[in-house]
This record gives C-alpha cells, sequence and structure tokens, in this order.
C-alpha cells in the first residue's frame, strides 16, 4: 500500500532491517552507533513523497545517507591520532610509556578498521589513503602485511590524486605520498597547488602544509 506523503523532517528508512518513519536526527544517532562495515549502515532516506506499492509513481527524493559519515569520523581521528605520535615530545613535554603505547594501540586499531574501506567519492578516498599513509608511518610496531599495504595505498592514493582539482586536500595528500616515495613530481604538484594560494594571507593549515613542504624539501 502507499506510505503517502510524510511530515516535514521526518524521513522514511529503508533497509534490511526497519522501515518506519524517524526524524533526521533520530537517524543520524542510529547510523553514528554502527560499526563502519555493517550492512544496515547502508540506508536510503526518501523524503517529501511515499513509496507506492511495487515501485515508481511519484518521484521521490533519495539521500544516500550511508556509513561514510561514520568513515570520516574515523580517518580524522586515525590522522589526528598518527599526528600525535610522530610528533610526541616535539613541544619538549615528557614522553609517558602508558601514552606512547596507548597511541601506537590506537593507531594500529584504526589503521585495521580503516584499510579495507574505500570513499563514496574522491574527496572521501583522498581523505582515507591520507589518513591510512599517516598511520602506517607513524605506526612503531609493524601492522601485518604493512609494506604491501602501503603499497596498495599509494596506488589508491596516486589514482585520486589524477581527479582532485588543486585543494588543501590535495597537497596534504601529495607530501604525504612524497615522504614515502620521494617521487620528485609529486613535489612539483604540491608546489603547483601552494603557488595556487599567493596573493592572501594562508590559513592556519595552509601555513602548517607549507612548513611540511619546506621541511621535506630539505631532506
Amino acid at each position: 500500500m502507499p506510505l503517502g506523503i510524510l511530515p516535514e523532517g521526518v524521513y522514511w528508512v529503508l533497509d534490511a532491517y526497519i522501515n518506519f518513519p524517524l526524524s533526521i536526527h533520530f537517524i543520524e544517532w542510529i547510523i553514528n552507533d554502527l560499526p563502519i562495515n555493517s550492512a544496515s549502515a547502508q540506508i536510503l532516506l526518501l523524503q517529501e513523497g511515499g513509496v507506492p506499492e511495487g515501485g515508481g509513481g511519484r518521484s521521490t527524493s533519495i539521500y544516500n545517507f550511508s556509513y561514510y559519515t561514520q568513515l570520516m569520523k574515523i580517518a580524522n581521528e586515525l590522522y589526528q591520532s598518527a599526528h600525535l605520535l610522530l610528533h610526541l615530545g616535539e613541544d619538549g613535554s615528557p614522553i609517558y610509556a602508558d601514552k606512547f603505547r596507548q597511541l601506537n594501540t590506537e593507531v594500529t586499531r584504526l589503521l585495521n578498521e580503516l584499510y579495507p574501506v574505500k570513499g563514496s567519492s574522491n574527496e572521501e578516498e583522498a581523505e582515507i589513503c591520507l589518513a591510512l599513509l599517516m598511520g602506517f608511518s607513524s605506526a612503531i610496531y609493524s601492522v601485518e602485511g604493512q609494506e604491501e599495504k602501503v603499497q596498495v595505498v599509494l596506488d589508491r592514493a596516486y589514482a585520486v590524486l589524477q581527479e582532485l582539482e588543486l585543494s588543501l586536500l590535495k597537497c596534504r595528500l601529495l607530501l604525504c605520498c612524497y615522504a614515502e616515495t620521494r617521487d620528485k613530481e609529486l613535489m612539483l604538484e604540491a608546489k603547483e597547488v601552494i603557488l595556487s594560494w599567493g596573493g592572501r594571507e594562508l590559513t592556519e593549515e595552509e601555513n602548517r602544509v607549507m612548513g611540511m613542504y619546506n621541511d621535506l624539501m630539505r631532506l
């Protein structure tokens, strides 16, 4: 039977487990609580219209509200943890064994969780590759099959770099790949991105990336 028109702000959630109207905030809560490899996280949201029996009928706005929201959170968490591990003690603070061990364990866990998955867009794939490369470079204890996994991620990164426009994300990924490969062509591309920032005040993150570029050039 037709579901009819839904009230504003209410969505139908369709997957293998549930089929009933929920508010968008409750949907977000459900998705954030799902493991990233859960099939039930791949959800279609239908707004402004029902689903006629047998399909077809009136057009409906469809949103693929998938597990990639949570995936990006994990990629960011991995990137931040790896960055902390790489720069631990650089500010002059003491390095405690428990903190060191905790960070390395967290990086290893996130690497294993993030490695098997790919982004649903070029930007998401670039973010994942960036986080993975940072994670592998910071891991003190080698992850099983690490050398082969790093090469797989580099291949993925090279593929997505060709699709990205000049951006801070592209520059960060270029520099991260260069740190692994010493491919000078990557530095030339990174320089092209940095030059595109000319004529304006740089953001904090752009200044940080500029510093990373200069550090790599001195190696």
